[in-house]
């Protein structure tokens, strides 16, 4: 573990409110020739060759490591405060300051999102394939993907891009639309579509339209409502068990919505007809198999299903699926399981 004190004496001037945090490379360790840009300038301590330079290959990417986790005046504030370097009024001052500096953001990104020319600019200066290649060099840095796998996996940054969503959707309703249903977009989309399709392997397109096939289109119809083919074979289970029962009733849980395949109310009972192939039936599928056309492994499939059961039982629901193979193959099998559920759930009351 790099102690950053051993390596650097930390000076801190105030300019105001501002603290100016000035983390200098001690003396004793600047025993070499500082090195120099091809331009003449001098090379930093925000360059990881600094620290090599003066500290070795192998201790000054250490050193580099831990010091660049304290770049940018909010990590550096962050910094004095973990370390105990500012007195109580001085911690009242940085608080001021870091409130003024997110509304002073704030304010500078709605100036520059509201101004057309920024907006064109923006658009001709940016370059996909540079602004890609730049981003997978960075990806390689452990440091920086780890960073950001956090701040992607945070449930607030989650939050807020549902929030931002939502509100921007009622606002923009009539736009989305007109946008959605443009000819060209709908074509743009047909093509990309088709290319992704052929892209697939012969033996995988076969394994997909096997599984998707039966069972892709809602054309079966029960109590006036599509549904697709296990869906429908196990409404017909729960219409003769005499049970009332609702088709993907949308249930919000937290800040989650889900829309589960039958909800019997008197039993608060979830009823999920999981498709061998959209949810990688483990009889069929090993865990590190590609599915729902590659995009996602089948451990991940089987995660996701797992904290959606957990979410609907910490909700104090009743949760339970079958599968369609066994549906399709022993449907009397499933209308016991369904009579032994509701038997247990009568037991419990």
């Amino acid at each position: 573990m790099i102690n950053l004190f051993d390596y650097f004496n930390v000076v801190i001037n105030w300019n105001e409110i501002k603290p100016i945090v000035k983390f200098n490379l001690k003396e004793k360790y600047k025993k070499t020739k500082p090195l120099f840009k091809p331009s003449g300038q001098p090379i930093s301590g925000a360059q990881e060759e600094y620290y090599k330079n003066y500290l070795g290959e192998e201790l000054g990417k250490k050193v580099y490591e831990e010091r660049r986790k304290y770049f940018g005046i909010k990590n550096q504030i962050k910094f004095c405060l973990e370390n105990s370097l500012f007195n109580e009024e001085e911690k009242k001052n940085c608080q001021i300051y870091l409130k003024f500096l997110e509304e002073k953001i704030k304010e500078n990104h709605l100036n520059a999102i509201s101004n057309p020319e920024y907006r064109i600019n923006l658009k001709k200066s940016y370059n996909r394939e540079l602004h890609s290649e730049r981003i997978k060099e960075l990806w390689k840095d452990d440091f920086y993907k780890n960073k950001m796998l956090l701040i992607y996996k945070s449930p607030e940054r989650k939050n807020k891009i549902s929030k931002r969503l939502k509100k921007y959707c009622l606002e923009n309703k009539e736009t989305i639309l007109i946008r959605a249903n443009k000819p060209e977009r709908k074509e743009k989309i047909r093509i990309s579509s088709l290319e992704r399709w052929n892209s697939q392997k012969k033996e995988d397109r076969a394994k997909i339209l096997n599984f998707i096939n039966s069972s892709k289109n809602k054309k079966f119809l029960l109590n006036g409502i599509k549904m697709n083919s296990i869906e429908y074979l196990v409404g017909i289970c729960l219409n003769e068990l005499e049970l009332s029962w609702e088709y993907e009733k949308i249930i919000k849980i937290e800040e989650k919505s889900y829309v589960p395949d039958f909800y019997i109310k008197d039993f608060n009972l979830i009823i999920e007809c999981y498709g061998d192939y959209w949810h990688a039936n483990p009889n069929l599928f090993n865990s590190e198999d590609r599915v729902i056309f590659k995009k996602f492994t089948a451990r991940q499939v089987w995660e996701r299903d797992l904290k959606k059961k957990k979410n609907f039982e910490n909700a104090n629901y009743g949760f339970y699926y079958f599968w369609e193979k066994d549906i399709k193959n022993n449907l009397n099998l499933i209308k016991e399981n369904i009579l032994n559920i509701l038997k247990n759930k009568k037991n419990e009351k």
